[in-house]
């Protein structure tokens, strides 16, 4: 079973705020966000009344106030916040007995009594939805803590790869995709010279992978498998905007970098019919920090900064096997 979700959601954020330079802010009040949530899933019966379900859910808040109080207990200012959230999920679910409970004998004809087994290349194409967040340190400058930024968006992929299909129930491969991403956020960036602050968007242009799968057929359609590899992701230059208290505006930029990492992740695929099967996967990528120069224009000063970014993707994609034999047949 593919399928769409929403409906209304409800989030308790607790609030730790911890000084810039190391020591304590004080206290800010907790938070209570309503809003809705949308998403989609796959669902696959397991055996008997067990069902395996993996789903990704996006979630929007309202925008609510907290409150600031100084290491003093005393007041000092209130603001607003929006907050979304992003979930992948797996479940196991047991449906209690009823009419319809029992399981089709799998020799019926039907969607899930494919006639092409899994060995084969294939070549696939479909897209998705991303976050990542990046940790930047200001290099050379201590005690200041990490500042963390984020962004969301979708991105376009290519797949190509080679499944084999063995021991009855079990499929290996090796794949390679491209992503064309549009994954962009608000950027900060701290200037320990100046002491003062910068903004910009820091996107994610683009991204590759290499791999390799292993799953389980828990019907002769349908796979559940694990995937990990190598990846690399481009992050393109930041144009940022600095004010300094009194003084004049600063507009630094950051140059862009090629970041190099490892993923994992999980998903399930089905065939539909002949050659042709869909998936759904979650993925997460962490990547190695990079240092990079960031020129305090017009001035001549140039101060670093310790990027390390991690991406989390959702993706699907509808795949043409080539060249398929017959399924194996195997007791299910």
């Amino acid at each position: 079973l593919l399928y769409a979700t929403g409906g209304y959601s409800q989030a308790e954020l607790e609030n730790s705020p911890k000084g810039f330079r190391g020591g304590p802010f004080g206290s800010q009040t907790d938070s209570r966000y309503d809003g809705w949530f949308v998403g989609a899933g796959a669902e696959t019966r397991l055996g008997s009344n067990w069902f395996g379900r993996l789903e990704y859910r996006y979630a929007e808040y309202d925008a609510e106030r907290s409150s600031v109080f100084n290491n003093a207990g005393a007041f000092r200012s209130n603001y607003e916040s929006d907050l979304t959230v992003q979930t992948v999920r797996a479940s196991i679910l047991y449906k209690l007995g009823g009419p319809g409970m029992t399981p089709a004998p799998v020799q019926a004809a039907s969607a899930h009594s494919p006639a092409f087994g899994w060995t084969g290349l294939y070549l696939g194409a479909g897209g998705g939805y991303g976050v990542y967040a990046s940790e930047n340190t200001f290099a050379g400058v201590a005690p200041l803590n990490p500042i963390e930024s984020g962004g969301k968006g979708g991105f376009a992929t290519v797949v190509a790869g080679y499944d084999q299909q063995f021991a009855d129930r079990f499929v290996a491969g090796v794949f390679a995709d491209y992503d064309f991403t549009d994954i962009k956020g608000d950027y900060t960036h701290y200037s320990p010279t100046f002491d003062a602050f910068s903004v910009g968007t820091l996107k994610q242009t683009s991204a590759w992978a290499i791999g390799g799968r292993l799953g389980f057929l828990v019907t002769p359609a349908t796979l559940l498998y694990g995937t990990g590899g190598y990846t690399q992701a481009d992050f393109g230059s930041v144009g940022m905007q600095r004010h300094v208290t009194n003084g004049p505006q600063f507009f630094p930029v950051q140059p862009g970098a090629t970041f190099k990492g490892w993923f994992a992740g999980a998903g399930v695929e089905t065939q539909l019919a002949a050659n042709w099967s869909a998936r759904f996967e979650y993925r997460y990528a962490e990547y190695d920090t990079e240092r990079l120069a960031v020129p305090m224009l017009p001035t001549a000063i140039v101060e670093t900064a310790d990027l390390k970014p991690t991406v989390q993707t959702v993706r699907a994609a509808l795949t043409y096997k080539f060249n398929v034999g017959s399924a194996v047949v195997a007791k299910y």
